[in-house]
């Protein structure tokens, strides 16, 4: 069988190892903010900022990521959440021929994540090894203490769990298989990006934009969607230099398509 160089990079979701290629996708899309370097650093230079003002900066989840990569992280974070939900709707997961609880399976696969994480950077820091400017564990247990929503089963797990250690990030597929079912979406599923930000939203998304904007649901009915098929917006309000002084400019006419 001839294979097809254009979908080759396509999972197939027809093995384990197909399916965690996906899973892990996403799991990168949640992570995005926490991953980011910028994340870390502060959004003016540090030997500028008083004490007052890094509690601030702290408190608000202010750092050096501008506004446009945050919402588009928060964007990246919904869709991620929402190709899992489609994920566990639409694949069956059976271990030694047993069926599993594929949500839990997945949830806790990414809290095993967070908790190695954690481990990893305390570890560093015990031998004097330095990772990314400004990234220390006080500053990384903050951000996956953010991670999620409060009501989420995953907030609630971590926090019962950050102060456990975690080895590996491996998963060992052996004994999984996979077989698909077709659920169809309902009418109420939505793809707007309005949708994906807010369903990508984290307590630390909610503290940023609650600086910045006041109201989340406001700024969320401010989203121009320009491109519905590639995902390219704008808000009105970062027209208003009073509101947003530093306007990162998009050409969406020299866009390129994906």
């Amino acid at each position: 069988m001839t294979l097809d160089p254009a979908h080759d990079h396509i999972p197939d979701l027809m093995t384990m190892d197909s399916v965690m290629d996906v899973i892990m996708a996403c799991v990168i899309g949640i992570f995005t903010n926490l991953l980011d370097f910028e994340t870390y650093l502060f959004p003016i230079p540090e030997d500028t900022i008083s004490k007052e003002a890094r509690q601030q900066f702290a408190k608000n989840d202010f750092n050096a990521i501008t506004k446009i990569d945050r919402m588009a992280c928060t964007y990246v974070r919904g869709v991620s959440w929402s190709l899992l939900e489609w994920l566990t709707k639409n694949v069956i997961v059976l271990k030694n021929d047993c069926e599993i609880d594929f949500d839990n399976m997945i949830e806790t696969y990414i809290l095993d994540i967070c908790l190695a994480l954690r481990t990893y950077k305390s570890r560093a820091e015990s031998q004097s090894v330095m990772g990314a400017p400004g990234c220390n564990l006080e500053s990384l247990e903050r951000q996956l203490k953010r991670l999620f929503m409060e009501e989420s089963p995953l907030y609630c797990r971590l926090r019962d769990e950050l102060g456990m250690e975690r080895e590996t990030l491996n998963f060992d597929t052996t004994g999984y298989t996979v077989t698909r079912q077709e659920t169809a979406r309902t009418d109420d599923d939505s793809f707007s990006v309005r949708s994906m930000i807010k369903l990508g939203l984290n307590q630390a998304d909610v503290l940023y934009y609650n600086s910045i904007y006041g109201d989340i649901e406001e700024m969320l009915d401010n989203i121009n969607l320009i491109n519905g098929s590639k995902c390219i917006f704008l808000f009105q309000s970062l027209i208003d230099d009073k509101v947003l002084p530093t306007v990162e400019k998009v050409n969406v006419k020299k866009r390129k398509r994906i």
